[in-house]
């Protein structure tokens, strides 16, 4: 597992001389390419593997066999690539391809005992130039730091290497041959090279771990008969983001209303504190839906709610930020999209907070009160998630243990 320390470079280490480059123009980064002494990198990951390729223009009066001849290819028009293949996706990231494929030109260079006095390598990754500028704590660090590493033993030698940005997939030859030969370390069955040092990432860790305790725990989680029946794309932590933003009482009226232990008679009078479910209006049973969208007493107090939901009117599960699963009758796909990727309108969990707020029927002192047995008083905006907030905690322990 990945170590990340409390500094991306140790403290009183000298700077090195590395020179960062990045245009913000596209065409203007293509114009000022150096013709010459310049490496090409990039990253790949696909098919279970993570894949690097090197490429750079051979002077006629040189060879490359110093560099892992067993890799090194010629090319036509005298360019030389190395193909590598060094990590297991499940370990690591893109991200952190572009960066070992950096670090592969810092030892093509550092192994080449004659160098002119300037040196360019190039990325078609911002982020990874960008974290070797400037080192922090993240996932990755260790690779920044071997190049910084090889960077200190170029400077020694009195070479300068610069870190240049190159826009993808514009007919760079190099920047194309590198991103070729990076897929091809990626092709099915292929292993990594055991020599490169195995490191897993402690954000993939978590990510993969995090996948595994939902798979594990989707069919048999318990979260309530009203909770997966109107959002069936739990256990997610989709919600946790829209507590996030609401205030302690508003969190608290969305969390009530999900659960379904909320204050009115339908709940009450389970509970023992109403002596009838039905509504005060006589219509029928005083339910979560009867109260958003049907109730004749809060009529005027809904217009809002109504103009916001617009075609979706009257869908609880959409109202309350739920995934429904329902499926277009015509096209049959969901009318909520794909589960993975569902995101609450906010919006309108808003004008359904802002509903409730208007009736007081929630609210002590108004025609209802808060359910004390419900959700927990001391429940915080951002932590009001109840089960979904479990699961995330859950997520948290287990993977310490991946």
């Amino acid at each position: 597992m990945e170590t990340i320390q409390a500094f991306g470079q140790r403290p009183g280490t000298r700077d090195t001389t590395l020179e960062f480059v990045i245009h913000e123009d596209r065409r203007e980064a293509m114009s000022r390419l150096p013709p010459t002494a310049t490496l090409f990198t990039d990253g790949s990951v696909r098919k279970g593997a993570v894949g690097i390729g090197v490429a750079w223009k051979r002077a006629p009066e040189t060879h490359s066999s110093q560099y892992e001849r067993e890799r090194a290819r010629t090319l036509p028009r005298d360019w030389n690539v190395i193909s590598e293949t060094v990590a297991r996706q499940r370990d690591s990231n893109e991200y952190v391809a572009e960066l070992l494929a950096i670090h592969k030109a810092f030892q093509v260079l550092v192994e080449e005992p004659v160098l002119p006095k300037e040196v360019t390598i190039c990325t078609d990754c911002q982020a990874a130039v960008l974290s070797i500028q400037r080192p922090h704590q993240q996932s990755g660090q260790y690779v920044i730091q071997a190049i910084l590493r090889a960077a200190n033993q170029l400077q020694d030698r009195g070479i300068k290497v610069k870190l240049y940005w190159v826009p993808a997939h514009q007919g760079i030859r190099g920047n194309e041959l590198a991103h070729k030969y990076a897929r091809l370390a990626t092709r099915k069955r292929l292993t990594p090279n055991t020599r490169v040092e195995q490191v897993r990432l402690r954000s993939t860790a978590l990510r993969v771990g995090r996948e595994k305790i939902l798979r594990e725990t989707a069919p048999t989680q318990k979260l309530g008969k009203q909770l997966s029946k109107i959002d069936k794309a739990l256990p997610r932590n989709h919600m946790v983001k829209v507590y996030n933003t609401m205030t302690q009482e508003d969190a608290r009226i969305l969390v009530q209303l999900r659960t379904g232990h909320v204050g009115l008679n339908f709940y009450l009078n389970r509970v023992g504190r109403a002596e009838s479910k039905r509504c005060a209006c006589g219509a029928g049973v005083e339910s979560i839906a009867h109260f958003l969208f049907l109730c004749p007493t809060w009529r005027e107090q809904r217009q809002h709610l109504r103009s916001t939901m617009g075609d979706r009117w009257a869908d609880l599960s959409y109202a309350l930020g739920g995934w429904s699963g329902r499926r277009d009758p015509i096209t049959r796909k969901p009318i909520d999209g794909q589960k993975s990727k569902w995101k609450p309108n906010i919006g309108v969990l808003k004008a359904v907070v802002q509903f409730v707020k208007a009736t007081g029927r929630l609210q002590s002192g108004g025609k209802g009160r808060e359910v004390e047995g419900g959700v927990d008083a001391g429940v915080e905006a951002g932590a009001g998630a109840g089960v979904e907030r479990e699961v995330e905690r859950e997520v948290e322990r287990e993977v310490e243990e991946v």
